[in-house]
């Protein structure tokens, strides 16, 4: 979840500032005069930017984890040309691949996107790179409209 959110420009620049904001309060505590009163507000905000943010990301990833039982089941994924089927362990869930808003790979996963927010997890790491290959193929042939062809992240 931390590189979903660092991708993000804001996430960048929010990280940035939150740096630059406790740089400039070391300074200031140590001595080199950059204010005339010391505003702690640079303080909070460094440190709510840098420290706060990510751990609320861990926090409710956690919670959204524990919370749903789907995603603790073993899920078997088969795909065919425009049709993904999910099989778990209390569920089957057929998705029409041609309806998917964008698919994304990473190194490790791909990730199917119903919404710009709401995504399915592909691991790779039980495939072959036989089965990855036939996979990116089945992604870049399947017809959506738009932009929502596979993109490598």
């Amino acid at each position: 979840m931390y590189s979903m959110y660092y991708r993000r420009p804001m996430g960048i620049i929010f990280t940035a500032l939150g740096v630059i904001f406790i740089i400039l309060q070391v300074l200031n505590f140590i001595g080199v005069p950059l204010y005339k009163e010391t505003p702690y507000w640079g303080l909070v905000c460094g440190i709510m930017f840098v420290f706060y943010i990510p751990f609320a990301i861990h926090k409710n990833s956690k919670k959204i984890f524990v919370s749903n039982l789907r995603l603790h089941e073993q899920i078997e994924y088969d795909f065919t040309n425009d049709t993904l089927i999910a099989t778990g362990e209390s569920f089957t869930a057929e998705k029409d691949l041609r309806k998917v808003y964008k698919i994304v790979e990473l190194k490790d996963w791909f990730l199917l996107y119903e919404s710009a927010a709401i995504f399915n997890l592909i691991p790779k790491k039980n495939m072959t790179p036989a089965e990855v290959n036939e996979l990116r193929e089945i992604f870049r042939n399947v017809g959506m409209a738009g932009e929502k062809k596979l993109r490598s992240a």
